[in-house]
């Protein structure tokens, strides 16, 4: 069974969310009604590893000055939800949300204490998200 690491700590092929380490379907099956509840396709497989290899510390594409990266120990899923819910949006499909502390650098290198998250050409799925 194939495993994804949500929090930024690299454990290769897990995910960690609020200390657990689960696997994608673990993962799937705690968040897909948070994501439903919101209008939104629950997070897929490859939704799951687009954000581990991205955008998570360890991540094979996760390279700073290349890509935004999370901070170790960030739930991920948590504030993507959060950041839907509270985010302004800046066009349709694309919103952003300030945290409110850091959480991650962006794509320069520079700390970043704000999500962008971005939806899927339907609007009915989460595409990526990542700190600004």
């Amino acid at each position: 069974m194939e495993r994804v690491e949500v929090s930024a700590r690299p454990i290769r092929q897990t995910v960690e969310v609020a200390q657990e380490i689960l696997t994608f379907d673990e993962v799937i099956a705690k968040y897909s009604g948070q994501f439903t509840n919101l209008g939104l396709e629950a997070p897929s497989k490859t939704f799951l590893k687009h954000i581990k290899n991205s955008h998570i510390q360890g991540g094979a594409k996760a390279i700073a000055g290349k890509k935004s990266i999370f901070n170790a120990g960030e739930n991920v899923l948590e504030l993507a939800i959060e950041s839907w819910v509270k985010g302004n949006e800046i066009e349709k499909g694309i919103k952003i949300f300030d945290v409110g502390r850091v959480i991650g650098i962006d794509l320069y290198g520079k700390l970043a204490s704000k999500i962008y998250i971005v939806l899927n050409k339907t609007l009915d799925g989460v595409r990526t998200f990542y700190p600004v």
